[in-house]
């Protein structure tokens, strides 16, 4: 484990995993486990379209994590995460 939230302890989890490749994170709450992994480096102001996976552990199912570009349906924008200063965020939010 590289960062348990912790209320007492106020250091921003991006001190922990920006610029770290192949990032994964697992999310317990009270009612589910979910897992998303993005393969390449979290990066501020990078646009983070190299896919990614959304797992929910609980329910025994996965999401591959991509859009459609809007008006043409062949062509597939992949967005793995998006930077946000307060969240982890895996898709396109």
């Amino acid at each position: 484990m590289v960062y348990k939230y912790d209320t007492r302890n106020k250091v921003n989890f991006h001190h922990f995993i920006d610029n770290v490749p192949g990032l994964t994170l697992v999310i317990k709450t009270k009612n589910a486990i979910i897992a998303g992994f993005y393969p390449d480096v979290l990066k501020d102001k990078e646009i983070l379209n190299k896919g990614g996976l959304l797992v929910s552990v609980t329910n025994n199912s996965s999401y591959t994590l991509y859009t459609r570009k809007p008006g043409d349906n062949n062509k597939v924008i992949y967005r793995g995460m998006i930077y946000d200063t307060f969240f982890a965020i895996y898709g396109n939010a």
